[in-house]
């Protein structure tokens, strides 16, 4: 069984502890959720994982196996580099959601499939959320115009919620490709502003692109 949408979850502190939501669940309820009489798959938050609290997990749980984190497709290299691989998978999904309409018909050129996907920084679901509000202004094929609306409305959102800590902690992310523990960056993974990624020599972080474009960024 595989409880899907935990990783939506809300950090709060609950009330009269010192326990957050997430401590709350995945740890002060261990016991309940592994009383289940079948194989059991939770998804975690990606904050989570990186707190004191994630830590505990595989003693709590099966005895060591660590929590897996699906990382990124990724649409650049850690040198900054166009990782073409990373771009055609995505391509692909994008081809599937279309299916008989075909990529020639539902765009209006494969510089704006390309667009839709780099800005996505390789987060499928952020992927299909920016296709689905393109696709809301398109009459016909979806236009660049149709693309950049959804982005902007994207980054707004996310803006909306970033304080000048923050944009400190974005900056260093993208200086160092690492990602700190304070309040901030726990923030930054849960809102989907830092992205994880990995290859051959391990784990690495960036900002997310529609972040990147950002005046608050470039300042």
């Amino acid at each position: 069984m595989i409880v899907d949408n935990l990783d939506r979850m809300y950090r709060r502190i609950i009330p009269g502890t010192r326990y957050t939501s997430y401590e709350q669940l995945f740890i002060n309820s261990s016991t309940q959720l592994k009383e289940i009489a079948c194989h059991m798959i939770y998804t975690l938050p990606p904050s989570f994982l990186h707190s004191s609290g994630g830590a505990q997990l595989p003693s709590l749980y099966a005895s060591g196996a660590d929590p897996q984190m699906l990382p990124m497709i990724p649409v650049a290299r850690r040198d900054g580099a166009t990782n073409e691989a990373g771009l055609a998978k995505l391509e692909e999904i994008v081809r599937q959601r279309v299916q008989s309409a075909g990529l020639e018909s539902a765009f209006d050129s494969a510089n704006t499939v390309r667009r839709l996907c780099a800005v996505s920084g390789g987060y499928v679901r952020g992927l299909l959320s920016l296709m689905q509000q393109a696709i809301r202004g398109a009459k016909e094929a979806i236009a660049a115009e149709h693309v950049e609306r959804s982005i902007r409305a994207r980054r707004e959102l996310l803006v909306r919620s970033l304080d000048d800590p923050h944009w400190k902690a974005l900056r260093e992310v993208a200086r160092t490709q690492k990602i700190g523990k304070s309040e901030e960056c726990l923030q930054l993974l849960d809102n989907l502003s830092v992205l994880e990624y990995r290859d051959d020599d391990g784990v690495w972080y960036d900002v997310n692109p529609v972040i990147r474009e950002a005046k608050e960024f470039a300042e």
